[in-house]
């Protein structure tokens, strides 16, 4: 605990001075490390700071014994592996590349029930009690036995007692694949000296001296991008650098790497080795850099310059084609799409077809990609002379979405019947914004052939649609910025939305509003691979999709339709017979009814006799009606038929409830009895 001692000086003047009650300031440290493991990392980088060539680390974890040994140039002086703040290492390099705090030793203290460390013929033990209650303790003579065992060894430490967290305790699930073993294989990865694990070498190829030829010196240190350096053939996977995706080391340690280390999954695309003289690890733990944010953003930048340079450098290297497969999507990762304005291909994936001219949802996407595959060559590609000659049609920016803009649905048809594709922007000066109109900057004039008189008004949420029919339809698109640029395309066999004279004023006006348009149904309409309904909603409710709704949208908008053509009536009451699925029993076999459309009279105002829509009236062919044509027959044309025979004529010509296979084939149903017509 600190504390603040002051001293009256003549009853006028007071000084302070700080103090610290060292007992519990010891007691205290335990707390200080954010991980127990950070002492292994301290004991290693002890052992390369003793210019050591080797360090061996041993583990018992049923005696709870760890040891680590070096064949460094030992310890002369133990007093100050226990004097706080002030490190042993007194050489002006460790000083100014490494900046030993004087506090890595302790964490030894509250790792392990007890530590013991042999140096040189010398021996000192310690525990956790001794540094609290600053004990003072001898230094040693090894026996022989213990000088025997150092073999080959300068200095050996060993840990007593390991802790249950530094070992990882099994009875902690998450520690079940971060072992102890697993957990030193990630610290010494990146290590510069050869470390065996219970006398196995570990792997270190993330290590300095393992990369040196496969890494770059930057202004912050050795940098290795995976998909540059080792694996090239995998450039196109090239991304900035996060936390997930690059290994960052500090004097050969892992720094920023979370508590159990890097993930060992494939996933690192970037190994740094931080310059020491300018990073500085926090204390004391080391476990994260002092000035974290500024100091991680720094790095990320540094990495992403390295790429950069490295794209820049390839386009002189590589052919076009290969340069632009290999490159693209780095480039636009980095922000430097740029490289590629003069460069003559564009992958094929960036051109997007008309997939539906409808409103864009989740489950509806009205840009799709052109996903043309690999070829012999690698990826498909669309090159300036494609675009330029017209073999490959393409405006730039196109709509996602009908909503967009007035005419939107307009052009997309266009493009959807014309087979021109879409290009997204791309770096202003781009090839292909010199080659490609912008559909931002066209206008349009619709020109019809035949147009009929008639219409029917849709009306569906808030969009309505008059429609209306034509033999085809002619639009023309010109350019607000370049008069010598127009084209006309021909629609037939599909359908097309103009907007209408108002919703072009609001626009002019206001800016927005809704759209509502003249729905033009060209030839035969059905032929058109999507349907206009979904031009005028998206049939959602909370964002989820009513199936329900598109179904009655289209059936409404059908009878419509039907409206419109004039269509006999037998072909309505058939759309709405398929649609409202009705069930019959078998006492409705063979009945028949006869439809009737009527005028509705609603009444007369001024005089004026006033309808509304046609009403319909069903009669059913019973035997009363039978009995009235006969009479009618008999009465009008002299024609004298029997009921019986009037209603055998009637169902042999409709032949209701027709049989299909067996031994009744041609058999129908007459009044719910079975009738063969040939043994009638």
């Amino acid at each position: 605990m600190e504390t603040i001692e002051t001293t009256a000086t003549n009853g006028e003047q007071q000084t302070v001075r700080a103090t610290v009650d060292q007992r519990a300031f010891f007691k205290s440290m335990r707390h200080l490390f954010a991980s127990s493991f950070s002492v292994m990392g301290e004991l290693v980088q002890n052992g390369r700071r003793a210019q050591a060539t080797k360090i061996a680390i041993t583990c018992d974890e049923a005696a709870r014994l760890i040891t680590v040994s070096d064949d460094g140039v030992g310890i002369d002086n133990f007093d100050v592996l226990l004097d706080l703040a002030r490190s042993g290492w007194e050489s002006a390099e460790v000083q100014l590349v490494d900046k030993p705090f004087g506090m890595g030793f302790f964490a030894c203290a509250f790792a392990a029930q007890s530590v013991k460390v042999y140096s040189k013929g010398k021996r000192l033990v310690f525990s956790q009690d001794d540094v609290i209650e600053q004990r003072a303790l001898s230094v040693q003579e090894q026996s022989e036995e213990e000088r025997a065992a150092m073999g080959e060894w300068t200095t050996r430490i060993e840990l007593v007692g390991a802790s249950r967290d530094l070992l990882g305790s099994q009875q902690q699930v998450h520690f079940k694949t971060h072992s102890f073993e697993t957990r030193i294989h990630h610290l010494v990865c990146g290590f510069p000296l050869p470390v065996t694990y219970n006398g196995t070498p570990l792997a270190q190829h993330a290590s300095l001296p393992a990369l040196r030829d496969v890494c770059e010196a930057t202004s912050i240190g050795h940098v290795h991008a995976v998909f540059m350096h080792a694996k090239p053939t995998r450039a196109a996977e090239l991304t900035p650098a996060h936390a997930n995706n690059t290994a960052l080391y500090l004097q050969g340690l892992p720094i920023e790497a979370g508590p159990f280390g890097f993930n060992t999954h494939g996933s690192i695309s970037y190994i740094v080795h931080l310059d020491s003289s300018q990073f500085t690890a926090r204390m004391p733990d080391r476990s994260h850099l002092y000035d974290r944010d500024k100091n991680v953003a720094r790095i990320w930048e540094e990495v992403g310059a390295v790429i950069r340079r490295h794209i820049v450098s390839q386009k002189d290297v590589l052919d076009p084609q290969d340069f632009v497969r290999k490159y693209w999507n780095p480039a636009s990762k980095f922000n430097i799409r740029h490289v590629f304005n003069d460069v003559p291909f564009m992958p094929r994936r960036e051109f997007l077809d008309v997939n539906t001219v409808a409103i864009n949802t989740d489950y509806t996407d009205v840009l799709s990609h052109v996903w043309g595959g690999l070829g012999e060559d690698g990826e498909a590609l669309i090159s300036y002379e494609d675009v330029k000659s017209g073999a490959i049609k393409v405006w730039r920016n196109a709509p996602g979405c009908v909503q967009e803009d007035p005419w939107a649905a307009t052009l997309l048809k266009v493009m959807q019947v014309a087979d021109i594709r879409s290009v997204n922007a791309q770096h202003e000066e781009h090839w292909i914004n010199r080659i490609a109109p912008d559909s931002a900057d066209m206008q349009f004039e619709v020109q019809l052939e035949t147009p009929g008189a008639k219409s029917v008004d849709y009306c569906w949420q808030d969009c309505n649609a008059n429609i209306r029919e034509a033999a085809a339809a002619t639009v023309i698109v010109t350019s607000k910025v370049d008069p010598a640029w127009c084209e006309e395309h021909r629609i037939e066999n599909n359908w097309l939305f103009v907007p209408d004279g108002e919703t072009l004023e609001a626009v002019d006006a206001y800016g927005a509003g809704d759209h509502n348009y003249y729905a033009w149904l060209l030839g035969n309409s059905e032929q058109a691979q999507d349907h206009p309904v979904n031009a005028l909603s998206t049939f959602t409710d909370d964002n989820h999709y009513v199936e329900d709704w598109e179904e009655d949208a289209k059936r409404d908008w059908d009878l419509k339709v039907g409206l419109l053509r004039d269509s006999h009536l037998s072909e309505t009451i058939g759309r709405l017979l398929v649609n409202t699925w009705p069930q019959f029993s078998d006492r409705n076999l063979g009945q028949i009814s006869i439809a009737r459309a009527r005028r509705n009279h609603i009444g007369a105002q001024r005089g004026d006799d006033e309808y509304g829509d046609a009403k319909l009236d069903l009669i059913p062919m019973d035997d009363n009606l039978i009995r009235a044509i006969c009479q009618q027959l008999k009465r009008t044309c002299g024609v004298q038929v029997s009921e019986a025979q009037l209603g055998d004529a009637i169902w042999h010509a409709v032949k209701p409830g027709e049989l299909h296979g067996g031994p009744l084939d041609g058999a129908f149903y007459r009044h719910a009895t079975i009738v063969n017509p040939n043994n009638k």
